[in-house]
């Protein structure tokens, strides 16, 4: 009797120790599945009697109705794939009211809801790394309670484990064949069953997952990654199990380190930085410790530097070996625009400064060039102002005026046409030489015929005069 309650005690106190070292770990997707929540339909209200029913019919999840009383709809329109579960003790009636009468009610979501997406469970902790956002070997998994449907696709890379499965409603957890049995339930037929109960009871030492956690990881980030925004830090960190830049510190420890030492001392000294960081104290895959830190509020660095500088002292002083210590540097400004264009202004900057190179290693001078640049841009500008709507010529310009003389190889309005020999040119009445003024004589204008400017600039030339302009402006 005495050996009996000895096993008995020994037993309630592993399961304790159990309980205690193992970090509950709960699935929080539920809200989404819940019939009583306005939001998770279209119209923002939860369906009354008589009201018409649509679920998706792409719809890759199972809802529950409530089981606190009996309902009764004009008609449910079922989706293809999901499923609906009515309540054990629950009743479905379908009145008599057409559904053009009825008020139509429309089920919100159509996603799958995934094992592998951090958001469903409830570690808030910002410090930590994705993976380990997801239960862990040593970790405790509480699912919704037994009278709540839920439904979850199971991860598919690998087989994962965790110290053990509990229901909300129930203190103990299942045990393994009972979990067994579970992956017969409607909950888990949508993906291969893949979480398994760990061999090891408290592991202290050991890290998220056995193995290689490659494929794991990156089952993680395709469904994370899309919402990684751009660091907010100067030198962002690259930490294992974490699918975004990381902005904050880190200090890393030899393998030989306690883990528990470790999470004792920055537990005792970043308390007084609660309001200001987080933390997180883990074992890598290959062995080595880390204390990560990470600001609560937008990041600023300050906060980090200060509490990894307390941390590194208290760390010395007891004894504890520290491989490496990382920050990520000073805050940046989010310019997203910048970083859209800088790719762009980059590659544009470097083809100048390739082309400047090539002519320059053709002997050209940079006064070659840079009349050459000049030319260029005058001819763009030139053009542009020339075929633009909005064109207009500041500097004054002249003309001139061809009119059909007697003296010139150009006749305007005759049929017969001359031709110009080599050597002729035509007549601008708007210049005449003194060279062929001499030898001609002066006639007098008949004002009874018209007159044109050759014969009024004849009139008027002077003997020791060379050329005469007409400022046409003046006419």
């Amino acid at each position: 009797m005495e050996l009996r309650c000895k096993v008995i005690v020994l037993l309630t106190t592993i399961i304790s120790f159990k309980e205690v070292h193992g970090a509950v770990k709960k699935w929080t997707g539920d809200w989404i599945v819940d019939w009583e929540n306005p939001n998770n339909w279209l119209e923002g209200r939860v369906p009354e009697s008589d009201d018409f029913i649509v679920f998706p019919a792409e719809m890759r999840h199972a809802v529950g109705l409530p089981n606190t009383r009996h309902f009764r709809f004009s008609g449910i329109q079922f989706p293809a794939n999901g499923f609906v579960a009515l309540p054990e003790n629950g009743r479905l009636i379908i009145s008599s009211m057409s559904s053009d009468q009825s008020i139509e009610s429309r089920w919100r979501w159509e996603m799958t809801f995934l094992w592998v997406e951090p958001r469903m469970w409830n570690v808030t902790n910002e410090a930590v790394p994705y993976l380990e956002r997801l239960p862990c070997q040593n970790d405790i998994v509480v699912l919704p309670k037994k009278s709540e449907v839920f439904s979850v696709r199971l991860p598919a890379s690998r087989n994962l484990e965790v110290q053990s499965v509990r229901l909300a409603d129930k203190n103990t957890s299942l045990t393994r064949w009972e979990w067994s049995e579970m992956r017969d339930r409607t909950e888990f037929l949508d993906s291969r069953f893949t979480i398994e109960y760990s061999p090891i009871n408290g592991c202290e030492n050991c890290p998220c997952q056995e193995g290689d956690i490659t494929q794991y990881w990156e089952e993680i980030c395709d469904v994370v990654r899309p919402r990684c925004e751009i660091p907010a830090c100067e030198y962002p960190l690259t930490v294992e199990g974490h699918c975004c830049y990381y902005c904050g510190g880190r200090i890393t420890l030899s393998a030989k380190a306690l883990l528990s030492a470790a999470r004792k001392i920055t537990d005792r000294v970043l308390s007084s930085f609660s309001t200001s960081v987080y933390w997180h104290t883990r074992i890598t895959s290959t062995g080595h410790k880390e204390i990560l830190v990470t600001e609560r509020n937008r990041y600023a660095g300050v906060d980090v530097i200060l509490a990894l500088d307390e941390l590194k002292t208290a760390l010395k002083e007891q004894s504890i070996e520290i491989l490496l210590i990382e920050n990520s540097g000073d805050p940046l400004d989010d310019n997203r625009l910048a970083y859209a264009l800088g790719p762009f202004l980059g590659g544009f900057l470097a083809i100048i400064c390739l082309t400047l190179l090539i002519c320059i290693l053709f002997g050209y001078s940079f006064s070659q060039i840079w009349e050459a640049t000049q030319e260029i841009f005058t001819v763009i500008f030139l053009d542009k102002r020339v075929n633009g709507s909005n064109y207009i010529r500041k500097k004054s310009f002249s003309f001139a005026r061809f009119e059909n003389v007697s003296e010139g190889n150009v006749h305007l309005g005759e049929e017969t046409h001359h031709p110009i020999t080599s050597g002729e040119r035509f007549e601008n009445p708007l210049y005449r030489s003194i060279k062929r003024s001499k030898g001609q004589d002066k006639k007098s204008l008949d004002l009874q015929k018209p007159v044109s400017l050759a014969a009024l600039q004849r009139t008027s030339e002077s003997d020791n005069t060379e050329e005469i302009e007409m400022d046409i402006e003046n006419l």
